[in-house]
């Protein structure tokens, strides 16, 4: 076995000749070649910048393999093409940060055949890397740490084509890969993406500015009709976000720079929605182009490199990304496990460094193993029951049963069964972390089985009615249905519980054929106005069979109408001024909550479990972004 000191002092001096070695090396790679290169635009150095500087964009195959190494500051090497020196004047290089100068000096810099470079691939190469190991180990650099960031979540992509996915879990997911305008931070305030900043010019037109200097995966630069054409895609047919959208008429490229969006009435939460729209090459979302459902080509921090539909997806870094992730990461799994068990397991066994939306019973797990530790927060989701108000023959047309339902539930009862007592019970159909969340109105009485009972009546009701679930899409969705039933019978609301699995649940109920039912509801915009005009504004179809319409009340599936409360949504829905939105918000929530459109239970938590080897913030939203995950180092 070699002793530390002795290896420490053989590395050291192997540091010294490579280093001599890359000395002597140098002199004949870069300065030979410039006393003999002959090229139309000019002789030597002079002629070699003309002729890099006619070169548009990189070759994407040697991008692939051109790996950064972030802590040297320095190119990989593949197919004996070792790294150029960066020249100012290739217009290929303007607007980069003198990181990405270093960067891009990977990517292509000649051409095969060109005196220089054929010169470079003679040398040989180990000569190189030989030298930067060497200088590493002559200034007392330890060896690199490289990580894989592996996580799991309970599903997968179905497709990787950026526009097909509405959910905000999936959408998460492809933000590893693909980015948009703006982007949410940890504390899921707004910031910039792709663009560096935006304002409204009036009403219905806003203005965009486009960062300089990024690049797709394949090497192509992100321009401003890529973001043109990406709009345009995702507000079209068939697009699975069109509705985010459904307001804008027109995308227009003002300069090279600049986009002009113009909407046919205020939206004043554009910025917001813009977030999920991700943003792809123009040659993939043109009118006649048809996204690749097994390929990804973002701008994202990450590049696919295998994909499983619904299965595990392998990743490298993206070393053109415009922005930092951790020196360490240099590749990232991720592995789909429906059940919290399973990937509780995973973490336990260190199958994966991070464990997603695990149940609240896993704490005392979490917290007494070696090596893991849990992650909390409250939540951006609301449970709610819901209640078709409006048709013949249902019990919850009357506000007294509705009010009934509200007295008999202890949500405390169940925060304390389910979820450790780690839930907010919730007053309204809005969870604390959304955004212009009233505080005002956030008040929920306390249960009273007496009171239930007598508003349901000296008898109760002679048959039970039915309570639709899910079973298994949120955590303990049937067995808390269950609980819910038993409160209410013994109020004399007796109640049966129906469940199935949640693609046949939420079929029906958006059919509006559930006259009672279970929602979980998260804003995709984390703001409060898409709560109350998802669920409270009067909706365009009531009658049963009739599936829900895009638009105002798209998810008031119980018929609730208040044409007062409506106007209040849709003043809402076009006003700018924060503070005016916040005195609407108010108001409308306010009658929403006693008109008992709703029973709200709780605002579930969100928990992860990770490897006490990294450092993450938690996203009240449940979303995980890559772009926090570090590293702890040694004495840290």
């Amino acid at each position: 076995m070699v002793s530390p000191s002795l290896a420490a002092s053989a590395a050291g001096w192997f540091g010294v000749l490579a280093f001599v070695g890359t000395i002597a090396t140098a002199r004949g790679l870069f300065q030979g070649p410039a006393t003999k290169l002959q090229t139309k635009g000019g002789k030597g150095l002079s002629g070699l910048k003309e002729r890099l500087g006619r070169l548009a964009s990189p070759d994407p195959s040697f991008l692939r393999a051109c790996r950064l190494r972030r802590g040297l500051h320095g190119c990989g090497v593949w197919g004996g093409q070792p790294p150029q020196p960066y020249l100012s004047g290739s217009p290929a290089s303007q607007g980069l940060s003198p990181r990405k100068k270093m960067r891009y000096s990977c990517q292509g810099l000649g051409k095969p055949g060109e005196s220089i470079m054929a010169r470079a691939i003679r040398r040989p190469i180990s000569v190189f890397l030989a030298a930067s190991l060497g200088l590493a180990a002559l200034l007392g650099a330890g060896p690199a740490f490289a990580a894989e960031l592996r996580w799991t979540a309970p599903t997968g992509l179905p497709t990787l084509a950026p526009h097909a996915l509405p959910g905000q879990d999936q959408q998460g997911l492809l933000a590893t890969v693909y980015e948009g305008l703006t982007r949410r931070t940890p504390a899921l305030t707004l910031e910039p993406g792709l663009a560096t900043s935006w304002r409204s010019l009036t009403d219905t037109r806003w203005r965009f500015s486009v960062r300089r200097g990024v690049r797709f995966h394949n090497g192509a630069p992100f321009e401003v009709e890529d973001v043109v054409a990406s709009l345009d895609h995702a507000r079209g047919p068939g697009s699975a976000l069109a509705d985010l959208l459904a307001g804008v008429r027109r995308v227009k490229p003002v300069d090279s720079q600049t986009v002009d969006l113009f909407t046919t009435h205020p939206i004043p939460d554009l910025p917001e929605r813009l977030a999920l729209v991700p943003i792809a090459p123009r040659d993939q979302m043109g009118p006649d182009a048809k996204p690749e459902s097994t390929k990804a080509n973002g701008t994202g921090p990450f590049v696919v490199t295998s994909f499983t539909p619904n299965g595990p997806i392998t990743f490298d870094v993206n070393p053109l990304w415009w922005d930092r992730l951790d020196p360490a990461l240099t590749s990232a799994a991720f592995y789909p496990a429906a059940s919290p068990a399973e990937r509780l397991r995973f973490l336990m066994e260190d199958r994966v460094d991070i464990a997603l939306d695990l149940d609240p019973e896993a704490l005392p797990a979490l917290r007494n193993a070696a090596g893991v530790e849990p992650l909390t927060s409250g939540g951006a989701r609301t449970l709610i029951l819901g209640m078709d108000v409006v048709s013949a023959g249902s019990p919850f047309r009357d506000q007294k049963i509705r009010e009934a339902v509200l007295r008999a539930v202890d949500v405390e009862a169940l925060n304390r069964r389910f979820y450790n007592g780690m839930a907010t019970p919730a007053a309204i159909i809005a969870s604390p972390a959304i955004a212009g969340f009233p505080r005002a109105v956030g008040m929920r009485p306390a249960p009273d089985p007496a009171r239930a009972r007598s508003l349901a009546g000296p008898a109760g009701r002679p048959s039970p009615l039915t309570l639709d679930c899910p079973s298994g899409h949120y955590a303990h969705d049937a067995s808390l249905c269950g609980a819910v039933a038993d409160m209410l019978t013994q109020a004399g609301l007796p109640i049966r519980v129906a469940t199935q699995p949640a693609e046949g649940y939420f079929d029906k109920i958006l059919r509006r054929e559930s006259r009672f039912y279970l929602l979980g509801w998260q804003p995709a915009t984390l703001e409060i106005g898409a709560s109350l005009s998802s669920l409270a504004a009067c909706p365009q179809a009531t009658r049963p069979g009739e599936a829900a319409e895009p638009g105002p009340g798209a998810l008031n599936l119980g018929g609730y109408c208040n044409e007062e409360a409506d106007r209040l949504i849709r003043r809402l829905n076009v006003t700018t001024d924060p503070v005016q939105r916040q005195a609407f918000a108010a108001r409308a929530m306010l009658m929403v909550r006693d008109d008992l459109a709703y029973v709200p239970l709780l605002n579930p938590p969100v928990v992860w479990g990770k490897r006490d080897r990294i450092r993450l913030p938690i996203r009240a939203d449940g979303v995980l972004d890559v772009r926090a995950v570090t590293y702890v180092r040694a004495g840290t």
